[in-house]
């Protein structure tokens, strides 16, 4: 089990500082497999940034070329307003790389990037996060973009302790949750980004 992962994602369930004042929350044992305790854990509400988590493994499921490459478009400006990126434009960046974008340093830009790099339209990748949610039991859960942005995204804190639970089967989404600082290979550039929840 890895604790610093869960935490990462844990504390997006927080809508408030702490804990005696949360909305909806709920602490895990992924251990032993029980609730620890919990609070409005079915509510729904936005998720914001753990979209991403969902993304990641669509992403790592779905992509048959691994030796794909995306680059940031006007497409992802016009749709991401509001918000930067260290990534540069109309550049060539591995898929792997923008992963690494995505989870260590939660960057909108290459949610979407990767969102059109897994051999299907953009609209086709969210409705594959919407069945793989449906798989989970995640119930309560609708994706309606792949970097969270949108305030459609919803689910509940039960909801997604069942996406963590996924998710550490994964070890290449623990290893980058879990990086603290990483450099990005965009281009002839390497760009240096933090964990934002480090």
């Amino acid at each position: 089990m890895n604790h610093n992962m869960f935490k990462k994602f844990l504390s997006v369930f927080f809508l408030f500082p702490t804990l005696s004042i949360a909305q909806s929350y709920v602490v895990y044992d992924f251990t032993h497999d029980k609730i620890l305790e919990s609070r409005s854990a079915n509510n729904v509400q936005p998720i914001a940034s753990v979209t991403k988590l969902m993304t990641a493994n669509v992403f790592l499921e779905n992509n048959k070329n691994k030796n794909c490459s995306a680059s940031i478009s006007d497409e992802d400006f016009d749709y991401i307003k509001g918000t930067g990126t260290k990534l540069p434009k109309y550049t060539s960046i591995a898929c792997s790389e923008l992963l690494k974008a995505m989870l260590v340093h939660s960057d909108n830009y290459a949610a979407h990037a990767l969102s059109r790099s897994a051999g299907m339209s953009r609209s086709q990748f969210i409705q594959k996060m919407n069945q793989k949610a449906q798989q989970l039991g995640m119930r309560s859960t609708r994706f309606s973009d792949s970097s969270g942005l949108s305030s459609t995204n919803i689910s509940s804190a039960m909801d997604l302790v069942k996406l963590a639970k996924y998710s550490l089967n994964n070890a290449k989404i623990q290893e980058l949750s879990n990086t603290k600082a990483a450099y990005i290979r965009a281009g002839k550039r390497n760009v240096f980004m933090q964990n934002t929840s480090a």
